[in-house]
């Protein structure tokens, strides 16, 4: 029992179809497709003797024949089809009237590789064609096909004429007059000379296709001559109503004309004469890296219209320059991806005034950020609304990057290497869609943000708006810290738009994590246990800086006490007229200095000893004059002189530091480990200083001497100078003292 209406109808439709299959009797190696009471017959191998009720559409494949002829299609119903498909076998011939009875044909698609002969009739009585589709016969020539054509009767009928890949496998031919002479009278709609062979087009010859021609085809073909003889000609509106010229993958070898041509630095001045087609594509037309195009468009006699795309993709170029006529045909969409552009100059962009959609992705236009008119790279494109710059290597965009794009309502700028500092969008109060996903976001300002849902808002209260404000952050690993803890918030709160939004993550203490509900939780307990260790830190370092101030007080107090204690030592073994060596201090200096040491050393220096030890001038100080004993060896005096001293005081100069005597009285000093203070008579050189000079040098504290017009200042005073003489002899004295007890304390105990 049948519920309903509609099973009804479903049945009866259902009976009626497989009553017409049974009817039409589909022939042996094909398969019948039954839609609305018509047949599509699919074949392979052979051509079948008779047809289905009602054929329209036929696609025969790997035909086993060498030649077709009219007994072929002899059946009556082949009179009924609409669109007939030959493709692929061995059929090498296509003799007089084979497509005789194909009186309501439209579409015709013949592709024989081996196909080489087509009689002169063969397309005789094809009134209604439409399209002939002649792709794919590798061996057939241009000549061949014209020849065809010239006594075929289906004038002012045929919209498409594919030539594909003709003539692949044979010698190139010249497509000239003679040959477009015989396709002007079909007025040709669409033609495809893509990856056909010919060795040379003659444009005024194609022109013989006039105002019909809307669509032009010349991919992947040579084009050597076909701009020469475009420049040459000079032919103003050659296509008025052309729509598509796609010269993709073209080999233009003189399609570049200047002559200050430079091959070995890559450098290519096009000329582009005469394309008035409202879609341009000239994608992989520059096979090579090219370092710089500068294409130079000419529009002689040519109004100065809007058309719709040019396409310069796919190419490998880095520089692009294009000088303009104020003729030339403005376009609103430009696609100029995937050429590896390192420079793009503002006449490119200040010619698109009408442009509203362009594509820069795939290009490496990061490297023009350092040019000072990247800035104004889109300043005159007024009415931009679609604008991609995807996988450029983009670091940093100027804050008024987009300040004049007012209209913009899409905004790519994925994949590149972008941070957080952003360009101002608060006056792009039309955008739509707003994609910075997969840089090096680590967040948002809130500027940002405000502006996200003024705009969102906006967009929601239009009534007349049926688009949502979207924003792509995907890619991006975000910062979950306090400072941005407000950002976090905001992507789950908002009611922006944002594109996929459950997978967006973020760093949280080194660890990658999914941003949820609970985050900013998470975000505050961080914070909250930051600010305790950084607390307890702060304190434990205040701490820590107390106990080592205390620390270094206490231990500059010891040293000044201990000092104190030497020079009581001292003074005390003075008092007791119990010295602990013959001389207090032994002064080493060069005979050159004899002068200056004599004025200026020997007497304030016995003076302020004496004074401070209370003791006689006469054997504080040694000096090599007076107390090396005479007729002795020199080096035995130093020696002698070093042992009988505390301290060694070495009264260095240039002069000094070349004197291989004084240069031994430093090492004595070193050798018997007795204190030695540096006292400098003038700058030296530390290059001409001896080992052990210079260790002191870089090591220790010294002496000074410094002038002030005709007088001379020690630098510190003397009193410093003679208290550390003392403190180091002291030093000495006490520890040789505590040495000698231990050693006589055995000697006592006995």
């Amino acid at each position: 029992m049948l519920e309903s209406y509609g099973e009804i109808i479903f049945l009866l439709h259902f009976m009626l179809v497989y009553m017409a299959s049974v009817n039409y009797d589909c022939p042996m190696a094909c398969e019948c497709d039954i839609d609305d009471e018509t047949v599509n017959l699919s074949c392979r191998r052979t051509i079948p003797d008779t047809l289905p009720l009602n054929t329209r559409v036929v696609s025969i494949t790997d035909i086993e024949y060498e030649y077709l002829q009219h007994s072929d299609f002899n059946n009556a119903r082949w009179e009924n089809v609409t669109k007939l498909y030959l493709r692929g076998g061995s059929v090498n011939s296509l003799f007089s009237y084979t497509f005789l009875n194909f009186r309501n044909l439209k579409h015709l698609q013949i592709s024989f590789p081996d196909l080489y002969i087509i009689s002169m009739n063969a397309f005789s009585q094809l009134t209604q064609l439409r399209t002939l589709d002649m792709s794919g016969n590798f061996h057939l020539s241009f000549d061949v096909v014209a020849d065809a054509l010239t006594v075929t009767e289906f004038t002012n009928n045929l919209d498409e004429l594919n030539l594909q890949s003709l003539a692949r496998f044979l010698t190139p031919g010249e497509l000239n007059e003679t040959f477009f002479l015989q396709l002007q009278r079909f007025n040709i709609k669409r033609l495809d000379l893509s990856q056909s062979n010919f060795r040379k087009i003659d444009p005024i010859a194609l022109s013989l296709l006039g105002s019909s021609l809307e669509e032009l085809r010349m991919i992947d073909v040579d084009l050597s001559s076909f701009v020469f003889y475009f420049y040459r000609s000079y032919a103003p509106h050659m296509f008025p109503n052309l729509q598509l010229f796609d010269i993709s993958f073209a080999r233009m070898k003189w399609f570049v004309l200047s002559l200050s041509i430079r091959d070995s630095v890559g450098v290519y001045d096009c000329f582009f004469p005469l394309f008035q087609a409202r879609n341009l594509r000239m994608n992989n037309i520059f096979s090579e890296t090219v370092t710089q195009v500068n294409i130079t468009y000419k529009s002689l006699n040519c109004n100065r219209d809007v058309r719709g795309r040019i396409e310069l993709k796919n190419n490998k170029i880095r520089f692009l320059n294009i000088n303009v006529d104020p003729k030339m045909p403005m376009y609103r969409e430009v696609d100029f991806s995937n050429n590896g552009l390192e420079y793009l100059s503002l006449n490119v962009m200040s010619h698109f005034t009408v442009m509203n959609w362009i594509s820069l992705t795939q290009n490496n236009l990061g490297a023009m950020e350092k040019y000072i008119e990247f800035v104004d790279l889109f300043a005159h494109n007024l009415d931009l609304e679609y604008i991609d710059l995807s996988f450029n290597n983009l670091i940093r965009l100027p804050r008024d990057f987009f300040l004049f794009n007012s209209k913009l309502k899409t905004i790519i700028i994925s994949n590149n290497l972008l941070t957080s500092q952003l360009f101002r969008i608060e006056h792009l109060n039309k955008l739509e869609y707003f994609d910075i996903s997969n840089n090096n976001i680590l967040f948002l300002d809130s500027s940002f943000l405000r502006t996200f849902d003024i705009m969102n808002l906006e967009m929601e209260s239009n009534q007349s708006n049926i688009r949502q404000f979207s924003i792509n952050l995907t890619g991006n690993t975000f910062k979950c810290e306090c400072d941005t803890k407000g950002f976090i918030q905001w992507i789950i709160t908002t009611r922006v738009t944002l594109v996929h939004r459950e997978s967006y993550i973020c760093e949280m203490q080194k660890n990658v994590v999914k941003i949820n509900d609970n985050s900013p939780k998470d975000i505050e307990q961080i914070c909250e246990r930051t600010k305790l260790i950084l607390m307890a830190t702060l304190i434990s370092l205040f701490s820590a800086g107390i106990l080592v101030i205390i620390g270094i007080i206490l231990i500059c107090s010891y040293r000044r006490c201990l000092n104190l204690r030497h020079i009581k030592f001292l003074i005390e073994k003075y008092r007791k007229e119990d010295p602990p060596n013959k001389h207090l201090v032994f002064l080493s200096f060069c005979n050159s200095d004899r002068d200056f040491v004599y004025r200026y050393i020997i007497d304030e220096l016995k003076d302020t000893l004496s004074e401070r030890l209370d003791a006689s001038k006469d054997d504080i100080v040694c000096i090599g004059d007076i107390n090396f004993e005479p007729g002795r060896y020199i080096l035995d005096e130093i020696i002698r002189c070093t042992e009988s001293c505390c301290v060694v005081l070495l009264v260095v100069s240039e002069a000094f530091c070349k004197s291989h005597y004084c240069d031994f009285e430093a090492l004595c000093a070193e050798l018997e480990k007795k204190p030695i203070i540096l006292m400098f008579l003038e700058e030296v050189d530390p290059k001409c200083m001896s080992k052990i000079m210079y260790k002191h040098f870089q090591k220790y504290t010294r002496v000074k001497w410094t002038r002030n017009g005709d007088e001379f200042e020690l630098v510190p005073s003397w009193a410093k100078v003679c208290d550390s003489i003392c403190a180091f002899a002291g030093a000495n004295a006490r520890f040789a003292n505590k040495a000698s007890i231990v050693e006589q304390t055995p000697l006592a105990t006995i």
